[in-house]
């Protein structure tokens, strides 16, 4: 956080504990694919992952779906496709084959992000963006080939349909992705946020539906702003006003707000704005209203180098869960020899805060179980450290540990100078210039960040979905929390 450097602070009141977790359940694999893989955290057993999508509970069983290359580490080495893994505690995951693949003249050039939604019946939809055979941005819909499989393991997207909704002639071709999770207004019909660059504004727009098939724009965009450049991964959902319980994403009405999120190619950082939702006119109003609308300005999701975060809500815990891609910073020769690039952060529970602006956020209860034994700096008490100061901790063994800290600072500046705008942000390059080339080559293949940590084994499924899993290649790893 800018302007609070703890390492530099004359002094803190310090106590931590570590708390461990067992690492003999499987033994760790070896190899290069091996080296310096997560312990805690999703990823797949190698290649390239980025944003997740269409997380959803249906049926008893958690699935994640996440941008995949199946050929390569690197993110442009190929075509993407969607990876679909399985959990019954979102703790440990079962590989299952990719849910979509570039097959179609709609998604010829890549099967890119995109959402699921649970349709009235239980039947699961998913809303992607294809790069067609043009390369232009379209949106398509997939749904599964067999709905009474509790694993979902294949999907079908029907040519008849896809396209669902093409590009628009005010929308530049590379300018036009990512759909919203939809829900249902009160007049019946579905609804998905698209962000899109429309006459050179930054818009989140809305398309409405009657039958998932065909869609129609809405008149003005849920937002839209001059300043921010292109925004991607809408999200838009409901949290209640009071309490912590989640609530479904059609949520609305008294003791209902809104977040509205959105993540920034110029920053690589997810922003969001909370308030309300006019499902008769589409129009967002922000509780924050002096943030403006240069989504730079409003509140940070995370700190770290979290991008491209999605939320469901989990109807078997009746609360909303957040996943979200922290990515490499390390090169692309080193994804390479190491065969894998980017993870998934711990999922975490969002609800809202007592002053109504600002969301709260916890890692699921479900982490708990990975937790085993504790060793502590100093049990029951704190100790002074002064900025640079190293403490061993006695009893650590494991090869992997989860530190909680507690600090007491006798005060705290304001962490988001300008109200967050300029918080971490480096100025823009002009346009054109070699800096600028280089962000957007950034961009291109999403600015990365590794969370190094030994690799451990998968504990077994609970034993109800331990029958479902027969068969079903698991990828050993379990997860450990992203901690900010």
């Amino acid at each position: 956080m800018a302007r609070l450097g703890l390492a530099v602070c004359a002094a803190v009141c310090f106590h931590l504990c570590i708390l461990i977790s067992s690492s003999s359940s499987i033994p760790a694999e070896t190899g290069s694919h091996a080296v310096r893989r997560t312990a805690y955290h999703f990823q797949p057993a190698k290649n390239w992952q980025n944003d997740p999508n269409g997380p959803m509970y249906h049926n008893g069983m958690y699935h994640l779906f996440y941008q995949y290359n199946p050929r390569s580490a690197l993110w442009d080495t190929g075509n993407l496709s969607w990876g679909h893994s399985v959990s019954g505690d979102l703790v440990n995951w079962a590989a299952l084959p990719t849910a979509l693949d570039p097959t179609s003249p709609f998604d010829a050039n890549g099967c890119w992000s995109g959402s699921a939604t649970i349709l009235p019946g239980g039947l699961p939809a998913i809303l992607y963006t294809g790069i067609d055979s043009r390369k232009q941005q379209v949106q398509n819909v997939a749904f599964p080939k067999n709905p009474s499989d509790p694993l979902l393991r294949e999907w079908e997207k029907p040519a008849r349909h896809n396209a669902v909704i093409a590009l628009p002639a005010d929308v530049p071709g590379d300018r036009f992705r990512d759909p919203s999770t939809a829900w249902l207004g009160g007049d019946g019909l579905w609804r998905t946020a698209v962000s899109a660059e429309v006459d050179g504004v930054a818009s989140t727009l809305v398309y409405r539906s009657s039958d998932f098939l065909r869609w129609e724009r809405s008149a003005a965009p849920l937002h839209a702003s001059r300043a921010a450049g292109m925004v991607e991964c809408p999200d838009l959902f409901p949290v209640a006003e009071h309490g912590r319980a989640g609530l479904d994403t059609s949520a609305n009405g008294a003791g209902v707000r809104h977040v509205l999120k959105l993540s920034v190619m110029d920053t690589l950082q997810d922003y969001y704005m909370v308030g309300w939702y006019n499902d008769t006119a589409d129009a967002f109003s922000p509780a924050e209203p002096e943030r403006g609308d240069d989504c730079r300005s409003w509140r940070r999701l995370d700190y770290g180098h979290v991008y491209a975060s999605k939320s469901f809500f989990d109807a078997r815990k009746n609360r909303r869960v957040l996943w979200a891609w922290a990515n490499e910073s390390d090169s692309q020769a080193d994804d390479v020899a190491r065969g894998w690039s980017g993870v998934q952060t711990f999922p975490r529970e969002l609800w809202l805060d007592e002053d109504g602006k600002q969301l709260l956020q916890w890692p699921v209860e479900e982490i708990e179980t990975l937790r085993r034994k504790r060793a502590g700096l100093r049990r029951g008490g704190t100790r002074m450290l002064d900025a640079g100061a190293l403490q061993e901790i006695v009893g650590v063994a494991s090869s992997q540990a989860d530190v909680e800290g507690l600090f007491k600072i006798p005060s705290l500046q304001d962490p988001e100078p300008g109200g967050g705008r300029e918080a971490g942000r480096r100025p823009k390059p002009a346009a054109g210039s070699p800096e600028a080339v280089r962000r957007e080559g950034r961009h291109r293949a999403r600015r990365r960040r590794a969370v190094r940590a030994p690799r451990v084994g998968l504990r077994r499924p609970a034993r109800a979905h331990r029958r479902l899993l027969q068969g079903v290649q698991a990828p050993r790893q379990v997860q450990t929390p992203h901690v900010h």
